[in-house]
């Protein structure tokens, strides 16, 4: 039992990308922040452009621009979405890679807890892309928690 007035987390990391799964967690995340009296801390993280838009000689800089201004409105509606839970949420947009900024965030804002969303992959796309979780693992000093995807 935990004794009154102290609480599991205080202060969460949530990767966060818009989808209807992430919306999902989202509001489990948000229920847990409240119960426990955390702060949020709300990521977002728009990938480097591939390189086949950069072997094919797309303009870079706008396919970047272009993906940030997409997830920095993903995350403001995330962030809305967390204020209506009562909560004391900040916003992170983030350019890279996924696991990494998430790790170097959740040191960044000393998180106890890292909350992901993950998506099942199947045949090829299993071997091709590493689960973001996975890569977590090894790579964060808090607890992570990863909400599975329903196959439903």
């Amino acid at each position: 039992m935990i004794p009154a007035g102290d609480t599991l987390f205080h202060n969460l990391l949530l990767a966060y990308d818009g989808s209807q799964h992430c919306r999902d967690v989202l509001h489990k995340a948000a229920t847990l922040a409240s119960q426990c009296g955390a702060r949020v801390h709300l990521l977002s993280v728009a990938p480097y452009p591939g390189p086949m838009a950069i072997g094919e000689g797309f303009e870079t800089g706008l396919l970047l621009e272009a993906d940030k201004e997409r997830y920095q409105q993903i995350l403001d509606q995330g962030i809305a979405e967390m204020k209506t839970f009562g909560l004391e949420v900040s916003g992170h947009l983030e350019i890279g890679d996924a696991a990494e900024r998430i790790a170097t965030i959740a040191a960044e804002v000393d998180a106890d807890l890292v909350i992901v969303g993950h998506h099942p992959r199947h045949g090829l796309e299993r071997w091709l892309r590493a689960s973001v979780g996975s890569a977590l693992l090894d790579r964060l000093d808090c607890n992570l928690l990863i909400f599975q995807e329903s196959t439903d």
